[in-house]
């Protein structure tokens, strides 16, 4: 009589704990949910999904032919910012993505240095979104940390990255990365052509970043180096004009 008393008992107190893990795991679940943005950003250039935290600012870059867009934690600086590129991917390879990756990441390092930057930063294989991609850590002591997803999957190649001043860097964080596990990649195919526009918009950003920077020789530099593989590209030419002709 005993024993079964106790294990009625025992029966209530694991449905008592059963209906207490579910309403926990919905009001954390409820929770987290209203960290994240109602609407899911969808790329108009349809390259991926994703929900933003909840109140960011999104800016769009719709002259870019690539899929683009930033979501900034507030209108001016400082903020956190969650900035995410896809294109039709020139790669064949995630290895011969991590090699570019690389060899960029000592470029970016190199030119810093001539402002008296100290980059530090690393560029590995990794596992995330149930595939193997490039991950990347960036710091700038006291002014900038990062970490960057690079994925290629159905002929596209992805950047995710992740970046903010140290202390909103820290703020941000679990917050960045929620909304960046609802990435979507949505599997646009795009032909070779498309693929060579997008390489060329991301020659021009980057040659722009430096001409804003004032490092005007660093742009040029970039431009050159574009014009050796796509002769004759006249948004290229434009822009080394602009340079050498303000």
């Amino acid at each position: 009589m005993i024993t079964k008393e106790f294990t009625k008992k025992n029966k209530y107190i694991l449905i008592i704990y059963l209906i207490f893990l579910f309403v926990y795991n919905n009001i954390a679940f409820c929770q987290v949910d209203k960290l994240l943005s109602e609407n899911i950003y969808i790329d108009p250039k349809g390259f991926f999904k994703i929900r933003p935290p909840a109140g960011w600012i999104i800016k769009e870059y719709s002259d870019d032919p690539r899929g683009k867009v930033d979501f900034n934690s507030s209108p001016s600086q400082p903020l956190a910012q969650i900035k995410i590129i896809g294109q039709i991917s020139k790669f064949n390879s995630i290895e011969e993505a991590l090699q570019a990756e690389r060899m960029g990441l000592d470029r970016l390092r190199a030119r810093l240095k001539q402002s008296g930057l100290d980059l530090q930063g690393n560029t590995e294989l990794s596992n995330m979104f149930n595939k193997r991609v490039i991950k990347g850590v960036n710091n700038i002591k006291g002014k900038l940390n990062q970490e960057i997803i690079w994925l290629l999957i159905n002929n596209n190649y992805y950047t995710i990255c992740y970046g903010a001043p140290p202390d909103l860097f820290d703020k941000y964080y679990s917050l960045a990365m929620k909304s960046i596990n609802t990435f979507d990649p949505v599997g646009k195919i795009g032909a070779g052509k498309e693929a060579e526009q997008h390489t060329i918009a991301s020659i021009i950003r980057r040659a722009q970043l430096y001409i804003q920077m004032g490092q005007k020789e660093t742009a040029m530099k970039i431009l050159n180096e574009g014009l050796e593989i796509y002769q004759g590209n006249k948004e290229l030419i434009n822009l080394k004009n602009q340079i050498e002709n303000p």
